[in-house]
């Protein structure tokens, strides 16, 4: 189909669509599993055993701090609490497409209030808007912006896998002991010979209970170095041509720099005040600012490390009274249990396959939502044709 129409109509939501507050769901209400999620509008906050709305739908974030006028599409088959306004649109306008012209509208300038922003159905009711008339050209634009969209997903959800997959070797391997237990049984590892044979067949005792025999226990100071971050000189919220290094906190990123602190060296990152738990593998130039520590373990225990850490409860280090701090003697105290050199090498190349097609899914979803993100005001205001917005999907292999 040829679409030559790009004409455009103002109007106020209110115009052609319907407003409706989300649900107020109990908190003992909401289970931590179940078959239908829960979505605030910021997140899934957990699962019910029914749900109110069959279809995904289109909705603004309406209070909270942080994400007040955000525009987000629900999961379907789900519940939308009371955080957020649930926006229906009329035959006339396509929902997806509605999407796409909010994103690209600054829907946060409906806030109101400073402590706890809010907005309401009469902000929205009153928000201006322009809408392509063609409903046909409206699904031309959802689809291209979807389209990217989708793919993106997919990567996501591929590093998920790829995430969980290095999660499970790490606990099959060095906290379920299960090739050891496997052997010492008489039974298969499931694993190539080359591998299986590394491990013992038996345990023997420990200050932590039974380990695979010829294992040792180790502090994580011991194969880490451990130093905390610095303040940086100069931040930006935005990357720049002058502040182009990404800068991590405690929380992880939270800009960027225009200088490095870490250059081309295999870092971990954590919390060191106010945010703790949260673990980050950094692997290019950046800045490390000073609520954080930096861990840079020698290479045969690098992803060992930051599993083993993934798997710990920092927290029993707390030492903050109004507000949360470990120290790097504390961190240097962690009790890791090592296997044989041999065993942490094959781990680590496993890790680092994983890791590089991680990085290969990445790097193509920054590609892409660079390319949607160039895209989306320029289909919107129709500076972008269609068939010119096909072409450079098509060139880029979608």
């Amino acid at each position: 189909m040829v679409l030559n129409s790009n004409k455009k109509q103002k109007k106020l939501l209110g115009d052609f669509c319907s407003f409706k507050y989300g649900k107020t769901i109990r908190k003992s209400e909401i289970a931590f599993e179940g078959l239908y999620p829960v979505f605030s509008g910021y997140q899934i906050v957990g699962y019910l055993d029914s749900f109110i709305y069959n279809e995904p739908q289109l909705l603004v974030v309406c209070r909270g701090v942080g994400g007040t006028g955000d525009i987000k599409i629900s999961p379907s088959q789900c519940s939308i609490t009371n955080l957020s306004i649930i926006i229906s649109a009329n035959k006339e306008v396509d929902k997806k497409y509605l999407y796409w012209v909010l994103r690209n509208s600054d829907t946060h300038s409906m806030r109101t209030g400073s402590a706890q922003p809010q907005i309401t159905i009469t902000d929205l009711e009153r928000f201006p808007v322009e809408i392509q008339e063609s409903l046909a050209y409206q699904k031309a634009i959802a689809h291209i912006l979807g389209t990217l969209d989708e793919k993106i997903e997919v990567n996501r959800k591929n590093n998920e896998t790829l995430e969980e997959i290095a999660k499970a070797l790490f606990k099959s391997w060095f906290i379920d002991f299960d090739p050891v237990r496997a052997k010492a049984e008489g039974c298969a590892t499931g694993l190539p010979d080359e591998i299986s044979d590394l491990f013992p067949d038996s345990f023997e005792d420990s200050e932590l209970g039974k380990i695979p025999s010829g294992w040792k226990i180790q502090s994580l100071g011991s194969i880490s170095k451990i130093f905390a971050g610095k303040r940086p000189i100069s931040r930006s919220e935005t990357k720049t041509s002058f502040a182009k290094y990404p800068l991590y906190g405690g929380a992880g990123p939270m800009g960027f720099t225009n200088e490095v602190l870490i250059n081309e060296t295999k870092i971990i990152t954590t919390g060191r005040v106010g945010t703790l738990g949260k673990f980050f593998r950094i692997k290019i130039p950046t800045w490390i600012s000073d609520n954080a520590l930096i861990l840079e373990p020698s290479d045969l225990f690098y992803n060992f490390c930051f599993y083993r850490l993934l798997n710990f409860d920092i927290t029993i280090f707390n030492r903050g009274s109004t507000q949360p701090l470990i120290t790097q003697s504390d961190l240097k105290t962690i009790e890791m249990i090592s296997a044989d050199e041999k065993i942490h090498k094959v781990f680590e190349r496993l890790c680092s396959d994983l890791f590089e097609k991680f990085e290969i899914n990445q790097n193509e979803s920054n590609t892409l939502e660079n390319i949607r993100d160039c895209l989306l005001p320029k289909l919107i205001s129709g500076e972008l044709k269609i068939p010119d917005a096909e072409k450079i999907i098509e060139e880029v292999g979608i």
